[in-house]
């Protein structure tokens, strides 16, 4: 979840950030709760990425779809290692 705070002199929500200027990336995927191994089933799991802007009032303001694709081991590979929790 993101949320904004908007301190005195701080930014607003107007302004864009150019997240491909920071090389910004983020991964998503479904584990085996058993198993653990990856799960890429698309029978089961469909991935629909959307961005939601929600306004002080808890009200959704806007919905972006965004756009995705399957990694290859190449772009998985500049991710950092993964966590488990």
């Amino acid at each position: 979840m993101v949320s904004q705070y908007l301190a005195e002199n701080g930014r607003g929500n107007s302004e864009t950030i150019d997240l491909l200027g920071f090389n910004f990336n983020i991964a998503f995927g479904v584990r085996d709760t058993n198993s653990k191994a990856p799960r890429h089933d698309p029978d089961y799991v469909e991935f629909v990425p959307f961005m939601e802007e929600i306004n002080m009032q808890g009200i959704i303001v806007s919905s972006t779809p965004l756009g995705f694709s399957k990694c290859s081991k190449e772009q998985y590979a500049k991710f950092s290692p993964v966590v488990d929790s």
